[in-house]
């Protein structure tokens, strides 16, 4: 069966020499975002996360087992790009970054990506198991869509949960005393740097919608299985929210 890495990183130090044989000149440290970090003295790492693959590392190089491919691998010096030069500039909220790349294969490549700001995303769920669900208007595609609360991070190292609580209130008029954290995921890493924050919230609390000017928006309570019917047949395709409806079900079945 071929496992896929969940997201981890090599990282070597480099040590003084000791006369016990479980010290070593390096030590190699493979970490998994969702367990704790595992070192071993010997020269292969197998993680117990049942989504990593087993690393060996011989004399500074690194090797895979048969049949999996280097790009599972996140942080690895010898696939990472090298910059040659870069160029920014800031259109509105957005950041555009032209960079100069050289690729591992020593081709020189132009790739150029969004920069903004990060955000948070929000499963609001009411006493009796309703959806707090959102029809707004989004004027990029022209088209009122289902969401679910959601908001951009606006100060640079703010903790998430306050965006989160503070855009909960504002765009369904509700706050939560109970709040559970999803992790986070990049929507678009193609192309932006974005990274959403999920979260689902319970124990709300009716409190005053707050919309900005250019916030058209209509709030519905509906069921979990309302829900699952509007994203089996495509209605709702908000992709912050798809992610964290499917990592609530996965943490909570």
């Amino acid at each position: 069966m071929n496992r896929h890495v969940f997201e981890f990183t090599i990282n070597a130090f480099t040590s003084s020499i000791t006369k016990s044989p479980s010290r070593l000149k390096e030590v190699d440290v493979l970490k998994c975002k969702k367990h704790h970090t595992h070192v071993s003295p010997r020269r292969t790492f197998r993680s117990n996360c049942p989504q990593t693959v087993p690393v060996t590392v011989c004399s500074g190089k690194i090797s895979l087992p048969w049949g999996t491919s280097p790009q599972h691998i996140n942080e690895v010096n010898c696939m990472v790009w090298k910059i040659s030069s870069s160029m920014k500039k800031k259109v509105d909220r957005f950041g555009i970054t032209t960079d100069e790349v050289i690729l591992p294969n020593g081709e020189a490549k132009t790739f150029s990506y969004l920069e903004f700001a990060k955000g948070v995303c929000i499963l609001p769920i009411t006493e009796d198991h309703k959806i707090l669900c959102l029809k707004q208007y989004r004027h990029s595609i022209k088209s009122w869509e289902w969401e679910l609360p959601a908001g951009m991070i606006d100060t640079d190292g703010a903790p998430p949960m306050e965006t989160a609580k503070k855009e909960l209130e504002e765009e369904t008029g509700y706050t939560a005393e109970q709040w559970l954290e999803l992790g986070s995921f990049y929507p678009s890493p193609g192309s932006t740097s974005e990274e959403i924050f999920l979260f689902a919230a319970a124990g709300l609390t009716a409190s005053v919608q707050k919309l900005e000017s250019s916030e058209q928006i209509e709030l519905h309570k509906i069921s979990m299985e309302e829900l699952k019917a509007l994203v089996k047949n495509g209605e709702f395709k908000h992709g912050a929210g798809l992610a964290a409806i499917l990592r609530y079900k996965f943490i909570t079945d």
